[in-house]
């Protein structure tokens, strides 16, 4: 009687446990993040060394003495070629402060631009183990100019499939 106790203690633990290893995981293999991805290219002999990338205006971040939320760092990177970053889907429009230490020949100087970037967001259902993802249709960007030359849209759709959105000449 006894070994017919523990035979029913161990068959409950092994379903316990592959109920619980079946629920860990909902047998999504998609993406479900949508990246923006934007591509740096210069012009010139100059060199971006590091860049760091503040979501602006986006209530995230560390509050400061008054309560009001400083910018949050998206991302940071050296010697960087393409940036991607999460576009707020609750607006709009997103703007990104990057601040940029620059090589130019001998000297390092440091620049701060910001990108704007207007788009309409929508959800997009992926499938059933992985519900939906937020995608975006870019409609505008720019730069305020102060070392960035110019932005251009690539491609416009972003979705769950990483591709070059944007183009950034310096």
């Amino acid at each position: 009687m006894r070994l017919f106790n523990h035979k029913i203690c161990i068959i409950n633990i092994i379903a316990v446990a592959l109920l619980l290893v079946s629920c860990g995981s909902n047998g999504c293999n998609l993406t479900r993040e949508s990246y923006c991805v934007a591509e740096l290219k210069t012009e010139g002999t100059a060199k971006i060394t590091q860049v760091y990338v503040f979501g602006i205006g986006q209530g995230k971040g560390d509050a400061d003495a008054s309560g009001k939320f400083e910018d949050e760092i998206m991302l940071s990177a050296s010697n960087p070629t393409t940036l991607e970053f999460l576009l707020n889907p609750d607006t709009i429009f997103t703007d990104l402060r990057l601040q940029m230490m620059v090589s130019k020949g001998d000297e390092s100087v440091q620049y701060e631009d910001t990108l704007h970037i207007v788009y309409e967001a929508f959800p997009h259902f992926l499938d059933m183990d992985c519900g939906c993802s937020m995608f975006f249709m870019l409609e505008d960007a720019s730069t305020t100019n102060n070392f960035l030359k110019d932005v251009s849209i690539i491609r416009n759709e972003i979705s769950n499939v990483q591709n070059i959105n944007l183009s950034i000449d310096f």
